[in-house]
């Protein structure tokens, strides 16, 4: 697993330095094989350490759970989704399928050939926009929640059992093209678009003028 993560520096009003964060993890997990990721898991609950988390995986519901799990919160996706953002997050995943469908070199030593598309996956993108959310909410940009739930608790929380994850962050970047263009220029967060293993993908969008992290992409991609 690499992981890193930087927070956001304000500079000037309306001025916010561009970071990156990027959270891999594929092929890994307990009960998954170490060849191509396939969802045949002997657990299908794996990476997520939260007990509710866990708890709804497992298949468990909500009320039950967080009686199960005092010390726990409940993980839940906003209700609804800007239209607007929702295009932004369309926009990402056109030219991420680009990239994909040219393929490329992340570093010297590390290229993919052209692979096929992602495709988006309903608790991929619930897990984004509830981890969007929250950073513009709460103020902070990182993988893992002030409370140190990590996205592979959102993901087992939120419906997703495959065996490869993982999280791409982008912090400041203004339009679906920048932060594109910032995720492939990064070897890391390049691996991660053009991996042929992960075939789904939930993207969000967001934006807060009560936020100094506005704007935040967040990517989640899984077999």
């Amino acid at each position: 697993m690499r992981r890193s993560s930087a927070g956001a520096e304000k500079r000037g009003r309306g001025q916010v330095q561009p970071h990156l964060g990027v959270l891999w993890l594929a092929v890994l997990l307990a009960g998954c094989s170490g060849e191509a990721p396939t969802q045949e898991c002997s657990a299908s609950c794996a990476g997520a350490t939260d007990c509710y988390a866990v708890c709804v995986c497992e298949g468990n519901d909500a009320a039950r759970c967080l009686d199960r799990c005092p010390d726990s919160s409940a993980i839940e996706a906003p209700p609804t989704w800007s239209e607007t953002w929702q295009r932004a997050a369309d926009a990402v995943l056109y030219d991420i399928n680009m990239a994909r469908r040219l393929g490329g070199c992340c570093e010297p030593d590390t290229c993919f050939a052209p692979s096929g598309p992602l495709s988006a996956l309903e608790p991929l993108t619930l897990a984004a926009r509830t981890h969007a959310a929250d950073m513009l909410a709460r103020d902070y940009f990182s993988h893992d929640s002030p409370e140190g739930l990590s996205p592979f608790d959102r993901l087992r929380a939120l419906g997703f059992h495959g065996c490869a994850m993982a999280e791409n962050l982008a912090q400041g970047q203004p339009t679906a093209q920048e932060a594109v263009e910032a995720w492939l220029a990064s070897p890391e967060h390049c691996v991660n678009l053009l991996d042929p293993r992960f075939s789904r993908t939930g993207i969000a969008y967001a934006e807060s003028d009560a936020s100094t992290q506005s704007p935040v992409w967040v990517q989640e991609l899984g077999d």
